[in-house]
């Protein structure tokens, strides 16, 4: 089986950009090309490219998507270094949820703080300006 890039891009998800960049960086080797130099795919590129549009959905980086990669074509591979990625990645979410958390709250208070009428005073913006 033999596809376009165009073709890989619709059974993916991901856009034709995304699939030259993760070739351009290396994140997967070079395609077969044509005579004509058209990029062909097959279905291990489809299950690939698949695997990267789902780590990137869970928010691994380009170099942890990289080292996924290596490791999912590693036969040998020790699943304690994914285990590894996958706990620093999870430390990342959880910093990232527990700014959100902090941000929510201050916005709430600031909301409380609002009069929210007619009058000129506003929390809000002297908050934003560095005033207490």
């Amino acid at each position: 089986m033999n596809i376009t890039i165009s073709q890989l891009a619709n059974a993916t998800g991901l856009t034709a950009k995304m699939i030259r960049y993760y070739e351009a960086n290396q994140i997967v080797p070079a395609p077969q090309r044509t005579a004509a130099d058209y990029r062909t795919y097959g279905e291990s590129d489809i299950s690939t490219y698949r695997f990267i549009a789902h780590a990137r959905d869970l928010g691994f980086s380009l170099s942890d998507i990289k080292q996924l990669v290596q490791l999912r074509a590693d036969p040998q591979r020790a699943s304690r270094e994914v285990k590894e990625l996958a706990n620093q990645q999870l430390s990342k979410v959880q910093q990232q949820i527990d700014q959100l958390q902090w941000l929510a709250k201050e916005l709430n208070l600031l909301i409380e703080l609002c009069p929210g009428d007619q009058s000129p005073s506003c929390p809000i913006l002297n908050k934003l300006n560095g005033s207490a």
